[in-house]
């Protein structure tokens, strides 16, 4: 009994450490966006995010730390151009650029925390017409950045929670 008892508490524990990421489409005027391509991003992307350690994915937005929505996902530059980021820390501008060529698989994504948000972007490049595990590779990218910010503001992410 003790023994359950401890191993019901420990697990308790480990679930308040992890972050609960809610995954979805976008929503326009209360109805999902959405498309076969962004629910198979969705699919990808909360496959990688539940192996990790660090997160919990829930059902709802209301129950979420972190809410990451799949915009769009494509192939080439004339569905996505190239992507530029600007961004102004401490007077020091960033300027990141994400070059798309005919072979780029793509993957947009929003991420919001409260009225915080960032967008991440997944793309793998290679010679072949075919997608043969690209898609795969941007929710490996975006997990990983999404697991990097959430390291990195954990404390504020846990201060949000309800007491």
């Amino acid at each position: 009994m003790w023994a359950s008892m401890v191993l019901f508490l420990s697990l308790s524990a480990a679930q308040a450490d992890r972050f609960t990421v809610y995954l979805s489409a976008p929503t326009r005027d209360g109805f999902v966006d959405t498309s076969k391509d962004i629910q198979d991003s969705i699919k990808d992307i909360r496959g990688r995010l539940a192996s990790m350690k660090e997160f919990q994915i829930v059902d709802s937005r209301e129950k979420a730390d972190v809410v990451l929505t799949v915009v769009t996902r494509g192939v080439g530059s004339q569905a996505y151009g190239q992507r530029l980021s600007y961004t102004e820390y401490y007077n020091n501008a960033v300027l990141t650029s994400l070059p798309v060529v005919a072979n780029t698989y793509w993957v947009a994504t929003v991420m919001e925390v409260g009225s915080y948000r960032k967008e991440f972007s997944g793309a793998y490049t290679h010679q072949y017409a075919y997608s043969m595990g690209a898609w795969g590779e941007c929710a490996k990218q975006l997990a990983n950045d999404v697991r990097a910010w959430a390291k990195a503001n954990a404390s504020q992410l846990k201060q949000r929670r309800p007491q």
